[in-house]
């Protein structure tokens, strides 16, 4: 008389259990029926830990790449400060703007000793061929609105109007310039725009 034995249990080397048949009284199963390649059960988890692993190589490298791309433009050096006095004059008198830059700053001093009433200058913008134009309805705009029309679209930029020991800081953005264009800036308080000029450029800097 046959006897039927309890189930077997076979473990495979990572310890989970493969399979469990009944088994007959002196008959032997197969051991390809109790055990399977453990490379057929975790060949799911490979591929979604290769997975895992590439969206997270993708998001360091982005973020790696931003942060160099911000020191670079940092390198520069997306502002520059310049001096005025009772000369009539800007120093530096010449401007190059990096292209990396996506802002640029302009910050005025004014170091002179004369009234407010004589010798106050502002920074104004604007390309070359509008010079003419925007240093008239500047003039005309009067001290009350910093001697710059508001309304003037060439003015791409301006600071406040300011006497001695003052200082005025003004941003804008590096898309508003165009390479191979040539900008100037001047100062448009009565009288002082013929002489008191600068020039500004878009280029690409290497550091």
């Amino acid at each position: 008389m046959e006897c039927c034995a309890f189930r077997a249990y076979i473990l495979a080397l990572n310890g989970e259990v493969l399979r469990a048949n009944p088994i007959k009284k002196g008959t032997m199963q197969p051991l390809s029926l109790y055990y399977l390649p453990s490379h057929t059960h975790r060949q799911p988890q490979r591929s979604t830990f290769k997975q895992t692993f590439s969206s997270l190589a993708a998001r360091v490298c982005a973020v790696f790449l931003s942060l160099l791309f911000a020191c670079v433009a940092q390198a520069a050096d997306c502002a520059i400060t310049l001096q005025t006095d009772d000369a009539l004059r800007f120093v530096p008198s010449h401007i190059v703007v990096p292209s990396l830059c996506k802002n640029f700053t302009v910050t005025l001093t004014h170091t002179g000793h004369l009234p407010p009433l004589a010798m106050s200058h502002n920074w104004v913008l604007t390309k070359k061929s509008d010079l003419d134009g925007v240093a008239r309805t500047g003039m005309a705009a009067g001290a009350g609105a910093h001697h710059v029309d508001q309304t003037d679209k060439r003015v791409i930029a301006h600071t406040k109007l300011i006497g001695t020991g003052e200082t005025s800081r003004v941003s804008f953005a590096v898309t508003t310039l165009t390479k191979g264009e040539t900008y100037v800036f001047l100062c448009t308080f009565a009288g002082h725009s013929p002489i008191m000029r600068g020039t500004l450029v878009l280029a690409d800097v290497s550091h």
